[in-house]
Order: structure tokens, then C-alpha cells, then sequence
């Protein structure tokens, strides 16, 4: 297995906002899982991308205040996540339009980029950095943002001949349909479709005096009106011997999938709190335990170290393709951030996840060594509390992580039969096991009666084999089985109510429990009966008829 680690040498050791902060040079070599660490804190920090390197553009990790016994405890909304958006200028204004006007470049074929569109100022977009990673925040805002799939470097160069097709990304394709290199200007007429489907369509001209831009919008994206999603300029047209081309340069495409953060989503122990700019903040206390990992969100953790005060530092888990050159040999790496990674085995013992951030309530993560035909336990904090493999072979340290939900996996096309109590994922950074065993809990006040474990197979869901493992006071502990992980839902049936009981059968001394209407013989004269004109039991009838017989025969 490739190895990825970044170590950071320490040109100097300054204790700016309780921060350990060094001078960082970073070194790298291939692999598919490392940890990005930030600098160690004593107290109350701050981190940005300056001391965690895991942290990009106007990111911001702060600890405001610490309390409790050895001031291990970080209050609620004491614990800040921020974020915010910066510009920049897209690469065929920065190159071909830098003196130009908004007008002009709206005459050039430019597109829903003027000032206060995609940035404040014309020609530009808002780049934004959420939990690491890069994005383009849409119309400006700070919650809402998609993947950037290509932007074009100055010097590349997309040659298209006639009906050839660019698979460009994201399941759009360009084609040129038809190229006139002969007309004054030259023309080319391009066909863009999404997933095998047309979508718009554009007569393009080369030269910076014509409308050599080609832009693309959504007409609703994200909730936003006229989206900007690809911008390509026709750099030449020209015809060859045999056929026409078309030379395509600064392309800027972006994914057609969005992201939208909205006030009071939770991720991991963080609440959104502000938008604009984008804010999160811990509601909850959080505790700095003694040599502890806590998650924080998906892929950030505090780690603390084994020490009588405290001393803690922020870490992000990253996974890499091991496409990367070393450009830089290592370097001191005696500072207190860096990047580790692990190796060993035989196979990959990352673990990713293609799950949106808006669906995870939680995550957790454990690592364990794998040996043959002995069980690996691992645990975690949430009704999924342990989870035991059974290796298939030996294994490095293999990572396993937990993914609680806010609802169903967005990889499941349908919601289980039942009531659903939980939602989750589990993803190993091994498939080389034989079984695993899933044990979980669920509150004993759930009314559930009958409970199961069932897992997404890809089609359908389907219930695992299930062993009920008692209760205590607060839960009802399960275990399943299965031998692959993917997502999962802990669902309940709660049986539907009973008819009710029919009536006991009256005594055999009894004749009815009652009688609407009760009509008696007067003996003296039969030609005239009475009623009795309210219920009567069979044993009251018995006694009035012994009544009567008794005044009968004294008369």
C-alpha cells in the first residue's frame, strides 16, 4: 500500500491566540489515507489555514472559552466553525477581456457574470471553502454552493472536428455540430446535453471582436434564478484538408448538483447558526477528555493529547489518490502539526464517503489491526455501539465508519416498510471479511413491538438476520448480521390494535340481561294484558310472576 503523509517543519515557535503557530512547508508522498493535524492549543485558539492546513480561503476553527475541572470543557456556542466567500476572476476575462467592460462582455457572450451576479465585481465568481473543501458559492451566498468539475488551465486547448463530442464532466457533453471556417466571421455551432439529453444549444464566432463565449445557464439552480454552469471561449476555427475544427479554451464548468446549508442544520456537534456569513456552533458542551478523539463533523476531530494539562489539536482525515509526485523532500517535521498516515496489509484501509453533509446527524470512526479468523471489535458512541468483524485474512489497521442520518442514505431510492427509528452507514476500508455482526439499541419507550435491522442492497431493502440481546432500564439491545456494509435503517412494527373482546356469556341460571319490552297476562281477565313498560331481568320476572300467583290464590 502507498503511503500519504504532509509533515510541517517549525521554522519558529510563536503562541499567537493560544496557538502553537509555525512557518509551514509541507512534503508529500502517494497514498490513500492520512490526517491533516493543526497546531497544538493550551487553551482558548484559533485555527485558519495559516496553523491547519486542512483549512482553506477565510475558514476559521475558534475555542472561545474553556471551563470545568482542568478547563476541559468548552461551553455551548463556545465551539465556532466560520466561513465566508472571496472572488476571483474567471480565466477568459482575467486573459482575453482584462480591460474590458460589463457590456462588452455580455457583447462577447458572457453571461449572468456582471457585478452582483456570480461576485461583486463583473467577470468574477465567489469561491468558498466548506469543511475543506472548495467550492462556488452561487449568486454570492454564502450557504449555497456546487463543485467546480473543470476549469481549464491558460494554456490548455480542446480541439473539437466536426459531430465530434467532449465528455467534459459532470454527464455533460459539447458537440460540434457543424463548423463554417469559410464564413466572415467563422462559425461553429455547439450542442450541449446533460446525461444523453439536450439542453441548449449556441452559434458561436471566433475572434475577441465577435461572441466567441459560449455560457450556459440554469433558469433555476439552488433556488437562484438564470445560474451561470459552463462558460467556454472559441479560441480559432479553422478547416483543414478533410475537415473543419474548433479550438475551445477556458472552460469553466460546474457541477449540477448543489449544496444548500439552511439555519438550524446539525452536523456532527455543530448547529448552524448565521448564513450569511456561514456560522456553526457546538450545541452542546463539548469535553476534552484526557487522551480522547472527538468528532466534531464529518472529518474533523480534536484530538487530545495524554497529558496532566491540556493539550489539544485539530485533525481532518483526507483520502488521496495516489496520483501525487513528490515536489518537495521532507522536511523537520519536530513541530506539533503535520499530516500521519497508515500503512500495511495488503489493500486500501481508507474509508470515503459520497454521502451529503446536509443528511449527517453524526459520524464516528474506529481502526482496529485485522488477523485471520479473529474478530476485530469495533466501538462507537450512538445507538450503533459495536460492530465485530470476522477477517477473512490479515489486514493492516483498517478503518471502519459510522454515518448516523438525519434520513434515508441518499444512495436508497425508497424508505423501508415500518416506522424507521434510525437511519445509518457503514463503510470499512476493507471488503476482505467473512461476516460481521451489528449490534445496536433502541429506547425502551419506543413502541415498536418487533424490531429489525434492515440493509439497501441496491434495488430493495431487506430485513438481516436478527438476536435479540435483552434490555435494561433505558434500551433494548439487538445484534444482525450481514457481510457487506452499506446503509442501513433500524425499523419497528408496531402491531395494529386488537378488536375488542366479545361480551362474557351470561350464567345458565340467566335468562337475558334485558328485554325491551316485557308483556304479561292479566290471569283474572285474558282479554285485557298489561306491559310493564321498562327492562326486566329473567330472575325479577321469575319473582313477579311468584308474586302474582300469591295474590291470585288469597283472592
Amino acid at each position: 500500500m502507498l503511503l500519504f503523509f504532509v509533515s510541517v517543519g517549525a521554522a519558529s515557535n510563536q503562541q499567537i491566540d493560544g496557538v502553537d503557530n509555525t512557518a509551514w512547508t509541507l512534503s508529500v508522498q502517494t497514498g490513500e489515507i492520512g490526517t491533516i493535524n493543526g497546531s497544538v492549543a493550551y487553551g482558548p485558539a484559533v485555527w485558519n489555514s495559516t496553523n491547519f492546513p486542512a483549512l482553506i480561503f477565510y475558514e476559521t476553527l475558534s475555542v472561545l472559552s474553556l471551563e470545568g475541572d482542568g478547563n476541559r470543557i468548552i461551553p455551548e456556542n463556545n465551539l465556532i466553525y466560520s466561513t465566508s466567500g472571496q472572488e476571483k476572476q474567471l480565466k477568459v476575462v482575467e486573459v482575453e477581456y482584462s480591460s474590458s467592460t460589463e457590456t462588452q462582455l455580455l457583447i462577447a457572450g458572457l453571461e449572468e457574470f456582471g457585478a452582483g451576479d456570480m461576485a461583486t465585481g463583473a467577470g468574477n465568481y465567489t469561491i468558498i471553502g466548506w469543511m475543506g473543501e472548495e467550492y462556488v458559492a452561487i449568486k454570492q451566498k454564502d450557504n449555497k454552493f456546487a463543485k467546480l468539475i473543470l476549469e481549464q488551465d491558460t494554456d490548455d486547448i480542446k480541439v473539437l472536428n466536426i459531430s465530434e463530442t467532449w465528455e467534459i464532466g459532470g454527464g455533460y457533453n459539447l458537440t460540434a455540430n457543424s463548423i463554417d471556417a469559410t464564413s466572415t466571421p467563422k462559425q461553429a455551432w455547439l450542442t450541449l446535453s446533460k446525461d444523453g439529453v439536450d439542453v441548449d444549444y449556441k452559434v458561436v464566432t471566433s475572434g475577441p471582436t465577435d461572441t466567441p463565449i459560449y455560457t450556459y445557464t440554469m433558469n433555476s439552480f439552488c433556488g437562484e434564478s438564470d445560474v451561470p454552469i459552463l462558460v467556454t471561449y472559441v479560441n480559432n476555427i479553422s478547416a483543414g484538408e478533410t475537415t473543419a475544427s474548433v479550438q475551445l479554451k477556458y472552460t469553466w464548468l460546474l457541477n449540477s448538483t448543489c449544496t444548500e446549508v439552511r439555519s438550524g442544520d446539525v452536523f456532527g456537534l455543530m448547529k448552524v447558526t448565521s448564513t450569511y456569513p456561514l456560522e456553526l456552533k457546538n450545541n452542546e458542551s463539548t469535553f476534552l477528555h484526557r487522551n480522547s478523539i472527538t468528532n466534531l463533523f464529518d472529518g474533523f476531530y480534536f484530538v487530545v493529547n495524554d497529558t496532566p494539562l491540556l493539550e489539544y489539536y485539530p485533525m481532518k482525515e483526507i483520502v488521496i489518490t495516489p496520483d501525487i509526485t513528490p515536489d518537495t523532500t521532507p522536511t523537520d517535521d519536530t513541530g506539533s502539526s503535520g499530516v500521519s498516515g497508515s500503512s500495511s496489509g495488503s489493500g486500501g484501509m481508507g474509508v470515503s464517503s459520497d454521502e451529503p453533509y446536509a443528511n449527517i446527524a453524526f459520524s464516528d470512526r474506529a481502526e482496529k489491526y485485522w488477523y485471520f479468523n479473529t474478530t476485530s471489535l469495533y466501538s462507537f458512541r450512538y445507538e450503533v455501539y459495536e460492530v465485530a468483524v470476522l477477517p477473512a485474512q490479515n489486514e493492516g489497521a483498517v478503518m471502519l465508519k459510522l454515518e448516523i442520518l438525519k434520513d434515508k442514505s441518499a444512495r436508497t431510492t425508497v424508505a423501508p416498510a415500518g416506522s424507521v427509528y434510525q437511519y445509518f452507514n457503514l463503510y470499512s476500508g476493507s471488503k476482505r471479511f467473512s461476516e460481521a455482526t451489528i449490534r445496536f439499541k433502541v429506547p425502551i419507550t419506543w413502541t415498536a413491538e418487533t424490531v429489525t435491522l434492515m440493509q439497501w442492497t441496491g434495488t430493495e431493502w431487506k430485513s438481516l438476520i436478527m438476536k435479540s440481546l435483552g434490555n435494561d432500564a433505558s434500551y433494548r439491545y439487538y445484534e444482525a448480521y450481514t457481510n457487506t456494509f452499506s446503509n442501513f435503517a433500524i425499523v419497528g412494527y408496531v402491531p395494529a390494535p386488537a378488536p375488542p373482546a366479545p361480551a362474557p356469556a351470561p350464567p345458565a341460571h340467566v335468562v337475558a340481561t334485558s328485554l325491551p319490552t316485557t308483556e304479561i297476562t292479566d290471569l283474572t281477565n285474558a282479554s285485557q294484558p298489561f306491559k310493564i313498560p321498562f327492562p326486566i331481568s329473567g330472575l325479577e320476572l321469575v319473582m313477579v310472576l311468584c308474586l302474582v300467583g300469591l295474590w291470585y290464590r288469597k283472592k
